[in-house]
């Protein structure tokens, strides 16, 4: 084949092609995963502003409490209660309330997005815990996209 100069030709164009086609691969993979950790850090951007959002609108509804309603609150663990306090001033389970869904503004990439605060015992067998209030990040679909 190297002997006839159709051999010797068609060799050199399916290198060439070889070598073009071996660059361009590395440029798109170069440039995909350029593009690609940009959005993931976008996204995760964008998430925890969404949760710090939510955490700024419990830290006001918290602030607004008086500092007795505030104690009683967190020895129970809970937000707020639904409902009335017993004799011993300590909320029923069933009035409990221990998920705040947070109002955001606007939507992002035509996506609804809303963050639930969630507060409970960090050892829940442990009435002495102290309470630890977590954040997920929900989609319109009600899909847990993040915790924090």
């Amino acid at each position: 084949m190297l002997r006839n100069n159709k051999g010797a030709a068609l060799l050199q164009v399916i290198l060439v092609a070889a070598i073009l086609v071996g660059m361009a691969t590395l440029l798109l993979r170069a440039s995909l995963s350029r593009v690609s950790s940009a959005r993931l850090t976008r996204r995760a951007v964008s998430s925890q502003m969404l949760i710090e959002t939510c955490q700024s609108q419990v830290n006001g509804w918290m602030n607004l409490k008086l500092p007795r309603e505030f104690q009683r609150d967190l020895d129970d663990c809970v937000f707020y209660c639904n409902g009335v306090r017993d004799a011993e001033n300590h909320c029923p389970d069933a009035s409990m309330v221990r998920d705040y869904t947070c109002t955001l503004p606007g939507n992002i990439e035509g996506i609804t997005y809303t963050v639930v605060a969630h507060m409970a015992r960090e050892d829940e067998n442990n009435s002495n815990s102290p309470c630890r209030v977590t954040y997920e990040l929900h989609d319109n679909q009600n899909n847990p996209l993040v915790s924090f």
